[in-house]
């Protein structure tokens, strides 16, 4: 049997988890696109404009593979982080027992260890989107990155929110079909019977997870927050992460309208379509 206290637990040693993992999935990203595989992915699409691009050496060619390389790395992470999030539910399965100290500022060996390899991925994400700033449309993923590696970095140094980590994680639920949304839209299937279906498992994880879950877990802490106010933590820990949790809980209502609004689209489009073919 696994024993989860041989889990590094001191700090130290999980800054180097931390490198471990920015340097893996940098490596990644870098043999990706070294080997062409992301342009041979897009040179398969079923869309004439996205293989043209695909070995391409102009800015459109470039944000494409640019674009792919961070999608292969972001589903990669969300699969596990997913997995790692509802591995720590099964631990803490009897939370509702926990005190608020505990709930706080748990030293708990495997949510720090998650913690680390998650803290390297956004730091390598950020890096690729940073250097490649113009190939990405979406500023408020840079934004959710930066908030989001800050909180990561901040838990490990000063060892808190650890209950708050487990819900948090579970909002990577969503993000696996997030990726293959755009993964097949690039290969021409946008008008697929899969296509449908993973817009409609985007729709419901990222509503429960992104907003319902999210509520509930932004709710749970305002009723701790007297305890985290009268603690020894510093003041980041009581005031700024708590306000950038509230910060990505507004980018996720922002994000859940659009692809509440994109299922809409599609859902209609489709009856259009059947209706035609009648």
């Amino acid at each position: 049997m696994f024993i989860w206290e041989e889990f590094p637990s001191d700090v130290s040693q999980l800054y180097w988890t931390s490198a471990y993992s920015l340097a893996f999935y940098l490596t990644l990203t870098a043999v990706v696109n070294v080997t062409k595989f992301d342009a041979w992915i897009l040179s398969n699409s079923k869309d004439e404009k996205v293989r043209k691009y695909a070995y391409a050496m102009t800015f459109e060619g470039r944000k494409k593979r640019v674009f792919m390389d961070s999608t292969i790395q972001s589903l990669l992470s969300s699969v596990i982080s997913s997995l790692a999030a509802f591995h720590l539910v099964y631990i803490h399965r009897n939370w509702a027992t926990y005190t608020p100290e505990k709930l706080l500022f748990n030293e708990d060996a495997p949510t720090f260890f998650y913690c680390s390899l998650m803290t390297g991925y956004f730091a390598s994400d950020l890096i690729v989107e940073l250097i490649f700033f113009r190939c990405f449309d979406e500023f408020g993923m840079i934004i959710h990155h930066v908030i989001f590696l800050f909180c990561c970095v901040h838990n490990l140094k000063n060892k808190v929110f650890t209950f708050q980590f487990i819900w948090l994680s579970l909002c990577e639920c969503s993000t696996p079909f997030v990726n293959v949304r755009w993964i097949l839209h690039t290969l021409g299937l946008k008008d697929s019977k899969l296509y449908l279906v993973n817009g409609g498992f985007l729709t419901l994880t990222f509503i429960f997870f992104r907003v319902f879950v999210y509520t509930l877990g932004l709710y749970h802490l305002w009723t701790l927050y007297p305890v985290l106010l009268a603690s020894d933590k510093p003041l980041l820990s009581k005031y700024l992460v708590p306000s950038f949790l509230v910060v990505g809980y507004l980018l996720n209502l922002l994000w859940s309208s659009k692809i509440a609004r994109g299922l809409y689209s599609l859902l209609t489009k489709d009856k259009k379509a059947k209706r035609k073919s009648k």
